[in-house]
């Protein structure tokens, strides 16, 4: 097992001036910095590490046909792309990495371009397009009040690790000063008999599998409904990171995530605080709007045998560093380049277009639409529509795999990860037997985890392709680091990653051999009016 407070992508501690004794501030609670230095020195002594190397290929070389596919390679191209996300970090932005029409995009954009020139691909472009306006929280502060009675040297804490979940209202200059209220879950028993009228709702949510699945999907608009007048949700992410996961938007007031340090922090204060002045907090939150902005799909197109064609994507755009989500993505879409144009590669039977694509994370409130750049990809290319077999989109690949734990007698939350990456969800939406069989196939001579049951049903950039009729084969994943800035490379599986891609491209080319007849073209549906716009 490898410790993640070992990892120094992830930081799970902080420096901080040293606090003034535990018993004078805050009750006794210890402050988050605090508490993430003493775990971190302890954890190495309780949990020590086995030196157990991630998974890797499980064949002898000879018996491996894409050992020119190489884990060192993939995890270069990652730290590339990284850097692009670090370089928006270093310039100051508030809302860092590579966002969807913004500058650190379009650098990406241009480095991905170029490496499909120097990989011989015909036909490299970078189209631009214009994109919905950026909401972009200029400015935030979220701030527990302090008072004498919680301890002479109390202060006013600032939460700094706070991000805001929703960043298209702003707030007052003054901010929303109001009591907290702890709302557990957010169940309906939890919520049974509370008045959350004029108050700030503090809500906890468990991981299921990731922060894209998570209890309080949805629950922040609700307690805004319920009268909260600002919502702090509690993601029980490891570490000294900032986090802005899905499913966590409010319409008209303040809201923003916490990492379980500091809502460990938060909550244990509340409870305290309970018997002797209920706390308060001050949130505010200034925000604007990116208008003007242009994204960017790249193109790059390799010619087959006939006019039928397999379209190959992933996404450029991310939050924070954004290594598994998605630059593994671009990483693998790269070296299937790369391996289907090589030296003496036979020319596929099907044409093969390799699309990097802009605005994944996007809402198109004028027409409703997620993944602008997929969508106008379709738009733009029609032709390559009609002819597209199906599309191939992998996206996160490669990420090892979290688990998180508590200590049994501390209740203590610590984290490893194990020496497989995280299980992926797999999805052939026309449910072809054949082209299913050639891809599970590929996935057990790799030994790719995955989850063992699917409803085929695509997401992510595969969802406007489905939606127009079009065949996907979408493999995705999202694990504890999703959507946070603990998403860098030291965070990854190199032979994991190496194993994926080697398997993909297995895969592609048993896909490729296979009649058109059993790909079962007629299950497509017309293409709908969103993408004939």
């Amino acid at each position: 097992m490898l410790a993640l407070s070992l990892l120094s992508g992830v930081p799970l501690a902080v420096t901080a001036t040293p606090a003034p004794a535990p018993a004078a501030i805050w009750l006794g609670v210890l402050l988050p910095e605090v508490r993430q230095q003493q775990r971190s020195e302890r954890f190495e002594q309780k949990f020590p590490s086995l030196g157990v190397a991630p998974a890797g290929v499980p064949m002898a070389a000879q018996d491996d046909r894409y050992t020119h596919i190489r884990g060192e390679d993939l995890i270069q191209t990652v730290r590339d792309i990284v850097a692009i996300s670090a370089q928006s970090k270093a310039d100051g932005n508030t809302l860092w990495g590579r966002i969807s029409g913004g500058p650190y995009e379009r650098m990406t954009a241009d480095y991905l371009a170029q490496q499909f020139k120097a990989a011989g691909l015909q036909q490299v472009a970078i189209e631009t397009f214009p994109r919905a306006a950026q909401p972009w929280p200029a400015s935030w502060d979220v701030r527990l009040i302090a008072d004498a009675v919680y301890g002479a040297d109390t202060r006013d804490y600032r939460f700094d690790l706070a991000f805001p979940s929703s960043d298209e209202h702003s707030t007052a200059d003054e901010g929303s000063e109001a009591e907290l209220v702890y709302v557990g879950l957010g169940t309906a028993a939890d919520l049974a008999g509370r008045n959350l009228k004029g108050k700030i709702a503090v809500v906890h949510s468990v991981l299921q599998q990731s922060t894209f699945s998570h209890t309080a999907v949805g629950m922040p608009a609700r307690l805004e409904k319920a009268g909260a007048i600002g919502v702090l949700t509690v993601m029980e992410v490891p570490g000294a990171v900032q986090l802005k996961p899905f499913g966590l938007h409010c319409e008209n007031i303040p809201c923003f995530t916490l990492n379980q340090d500091d809502g460990r922090f938060l909550e244990e204060v509340i409870a305290k605080t309970a018997s002797v002045k209920p706390a308060r907090m001050r949130l505010k939150l200034k925000t604007e709007e990116k208008r003007g902005w242009s994204a960017q799909n790249v193109l790059g197109f390799i010619p087959g045998e006939s006019d039928e064609a397999v379209v190959l994507t992933a996404h450029m755009d991310s939050f924070f560093y954004g290594a598994s989500d998605n630059a593994t993505g671009i990483a693998n879409l790269l070296a299937l380049a790369r391996h289907f144009n090589r030296k003496g590669a036979p020319k596929p039977r099907r044409s093969m277009w390799f699309v990097g694509t802009s605005g994944h994370h996007v809402h198109d409130k004028t027409d409703g639409s997620y993944s602008n750049g997929v969508v106008n990809f379709m738009q733009r290319h029609a032709e390559v529509i009609d002819k597209t077999e199906f599309v191939f989109n992998a996206e996160h690949p490669g990420a090892q795999h979290t688990v998180a734990q508590r200590d049994l007698v501390t209740g203590e939350p610590w984290a490893t990860t194990n020496s497989l990456e995280n299980p992926m969800l797999v999805a052939v939406s026309n449910r072809s037997p054949a082209l299913l069989k050639a891809l599970t196939s590929a996935i057990d001579r790799y030994q790719i985890p995955v989850i063992t049951h699917s409803n085929h049903y695509p997401v992510g950039d595969a969802i406007p392709f489905h939606a127009a009729g079009v065949p996907v084969v979408n493999l995705i994943t999202s694990g504890t680091w999703y959507h946070s800035s603990g998403d860098t490379p030291e965070t990854l599986s190199v032979p994991g990653l190496e194993r994926f891609t080697r398997s993909m491209a297995s895969f592609l080319e048993a896909a490729d051999a296979l009649p058109r007849e059993v790909l079962e073209k007629d299950v497509r549906s017309p293409i709908k009016k969103a993408v004939q716009k």
